[in-house]
């Protein structure tokens, strides 16, 4: 599906960036993301010849009774994703923590072919999957990403319906 001309929104932004790019490997993360010292090197450090996708884990960081229960929310989720990977099943990848080499971002044309999706990451991570690349879910603290929490119920919800959205518009 669709070019450049199709994508919108932070999809079209990722793909005019990983166009200019010009490393062999593209690191992707949020704008209220911290990353650790050296997160770049430890993510690279699980890359081998067949692996396309490194994603690693984030934690919340404060805000209350609420950002608590993102947090163990986070956390359960995360949890199930990596024990999930542990036996070669693939669920998706965090966009706010993840790294492609650029052999797999080309091998399924980038975010241009990959189409617009609400949830990229996963959209990305499904299509490199499929490309045959192998993937690796760390849940290591050198990798460890922190995220403010989302701080109304309100928006919370809102960022839930799209997130189960943008699942249930990709194919199984």
């Amino acid at each position: 599906s669709g070019g450049a001309s199709t994508l919108k929104g932070k999809t079209n932004a990722l793909a005019q960036l990983t166009q200019r790019a010009q490393g062999e490997f593209l690191f992707f993360t949020d704008a209220d993301i911290e990353v650790p010292e050296k997160w770049i090197e430890n993510m690279l450090s699980h890359f081998k010849p067949d692996v396309g996708i490194v994603t690693g884990i984030t934690a919340i960081k404060g805000g209350g009774f609420l950002g608590l229960m993102q947090a163990i929310e986070w956390l359960y989720y995360l949890s199930l994703m990596r024990l999930f990977s542990l036996f070669g099943v693939p669920i998706t990848a965090m966009g706010n923590n993840m790294a492609v080499s650029r052999k797999a971002f080309q091998a399924v044309g980038g975010y241009e072919k990959v189409g617009f999706s609400i949830t990229e990451d996963y959209a990305l991570f499904h299509a490199i999957v499929i490309k045959g690349f192998k993937f690796v879910q760390l849940f290591d603290r050198r990798v460890l990403t922190l995220s403010q929490p989302i701080p109304t119920f309100s928006q919370l919800l809102i960022q839930r319906k799209r997130w189960m959205y943008g699942a249930m518009t990709l194919p199984w």
